[in-house]
C-alpha cells in the first residue's frame, strides 16, 4: 500500500470465473468495506487433468487466456494446440497426442527435470516453447522429426551445440 492510499495485488493464480472479495481497514484496524473484484465467466484459465483425453472429435485446440493445463489434458485426436500464455504445464500433458504435429506454447520456460514424458510423435513438426528455457532440457526432448523454434520462431533450437540458431 502507498502513502497515498492506493494498493496493488498481483493474483499469482488466475481465478477465471471466481470473484474474489477484497476487505480494507483504517489505520485502527478496523474493517472500512469491502471491494468484489468480479471474475470473468467467459474466460478459459485452467485446462484440467483429463479434460480433453476423450475428445474424439476435436483436432485444433487454441485457448488464448489458458494458464494452467493439468495431466494427460489432451487426447489422440488433436493436431494443434496453442496455449499462448500458458505458464505452468503437467509434463504427462500432451502424452496422449500421438497425432499432434504442432504445439505452441510461447510463454512456458521449460525446466530441467520437467520435460514433457513423451513428446516422441511422430508427427510432430513444431513445438514453440520460451527461449529461456533450459538448454539441457531442450537437448532431452525427444522429438523425431520436429523441430523446438523460440516463442517468436524466429530461432530453432539445435540440439548438437545446444543454441539457438536463426530460422
Amino acid at each position: 500500500i502507498e502513502d497515498s492510499g492506493k494498493a496493488k495485488l498481483n493474483l499469482t493464480t488466475p481465478f477465471a470465473s471466481d470473484d474474489v472479495d477484497i476487505e480494507y481497514f483504517n489505520l485502527l484496524d478496523e474493517s472500512i468495506g469491502t471491494y468484489k473484484v468480479h471474475g470473468n465467466s467467459g474466460t478459459k484459465t485452467t485446462i484440467g487433468d483429463y479434460e480433453f483425453a476423450n475428445d474424439y472429435d476435436t483436432q485444433n485446440y487454441e485457448f488464448p487466456e489458458v494458464t494452467t493445463v493439468g495431466a494427460y489434458a489432451f487426447g489422440n485426436s488433436a493436431k494443434t494446440i496453442k496455449l499462448p500464455k500458458a505458464v505452468r504445464i503437467d509434463k504427462t500433458a500432451f502424452n496422449n497426442c500421438a497425432d499432434v504435429t504442432e504445439i505452441h506454447i510461447p510463454s512456458f520456460v521449460m525446466q530441467k527435470g520437467n520435460e514433457f514424458q513423451t513428446i516422441d510423435m511422430v508427427s510432430l513438426v513444431k513445438l514453440v516453447l520460451n527461449e529461456a528455457s533450459d538448454v539441457e532440457a531442450l537437448s532431452n526432448m525427444l522429438l523425431n522429426g520436429g523441430k523446438i523454434y523460440n516463442q517468436n520462431e524466429t530461432k530453432y533450437f539445435d540440439k548438437k551445440s545446444k543454441t539457438w540458431v536463426q530460422a
